[in-house]
């Protein structure tokens, strides 16, 4: 049984028996592990709050041959955000959206380091002010790109011409580009304005992006986009992505 140390954030938690808890992980190290702390879910459990959703925390585990678990021994926060998380319902949406991809289109036992610091510098952008609406699409552009999902826009998927950065383009059920001839100016348009600002998002960091945020029609844009990816890859809704959609309308403050 060798131990292992690693950092890792806290993505799900689950209950387990009377006292115990599962718990989604990503690592630095090792990527999105599954591990049960016994014992965490006791009045004077040795892990206290390190095992709260959203928190970054050093943690010791180890592994047996055969066994999907890793069992957690030990764990200390490092720094985190599940108290921000609570105190505004439509960051703690957002970070529950955002831990949902993470679960869904990351595959087990497969580190990556550009992944885990995505996730670090998107979750250390939330603050009093953040535009969470731009923070959730940027995160959603970076992730869905990473795990392999997201369209290249560049070219045509049917025809496999490069598409003209002046030009609409449209996706079609399957989330593949088309220029204006295969398409028909059938699907989901995707204008020249609405990819300039998926450039800036691959181009900027996440707190950047959130300062000087696009237009709230090209974010809500993007959201169609991300949702026609989800639902053909994953044959479902994610819950997660309505509730935030829905909360942050619900508390957009109207522009005078």
């Amino acid at each position: 049984m060798p131990l292992h140390d690693a950092q890792a954030f806290v993505l799900r938690t689950y209950k387990l028996a009377e006292a115990d808890k599962i718990c989604v992980l990503l690592t630095r190290q090792s990527g999105k592990l599954r591990g049960v702390a016994y014992g965490a879910r006791k009045l004077r459990s040795r892990f206290g709050s390190c095992l709260e959703p959203f928190t970054e925390i050093s943690l010791t585990y180890f592994e047996k041959d055969g066994r999907e678990l890793v069992s957690i021994s030990h764990a200390e926060i490092v720094r985190s955000h599940y108290e921000q998380a609570a105190g505004s319902v439509v960051a703690g949406a957002a970070m529950s959206y955002m831990s949902d991809l993470c679960c869904e289109f990351l595959p087990d036992h497969e580190p990556s380091d550009t992944v885990y610091r995505l996730l670090t510098a998107t979750l250390d952008a939330f603050g009093e002010h953040a535009d969470s609406h731009a923070l959730v699409r940027y995160f959603e552009v970076w992730l869905l790109k990473l795990a392999g999902f997201y369209p290249d826009l560049r070219r045509c998927g049917r025809c496999d011409l490069p598409t003209s950065a002046d030009a609409d383009i449209w996706l079609s059920g399957d989330g593949a580009p088309q220029c204006p001839t295969c398409s028909s100016g059938r699907g989901v348009r995707v204008t020249p304005a609405v990819r300039s600002t998926i450039s800036r998002i691959l181009a900027e960091p996440p707190a950047r992006f959130a300062e000087r945020p696009p237009p709230a029609d090209h974010l809500d844009r993007l959201a169609e986009f991300s949702l026609l990816i989800i639902r053909h890859s994953l044959e479902r809704d994610l819950k997660s992505f309505a509730l935030f959609n829905r909360l942050r309308r619900d508390t957009e403050t109207p522009q005078p």
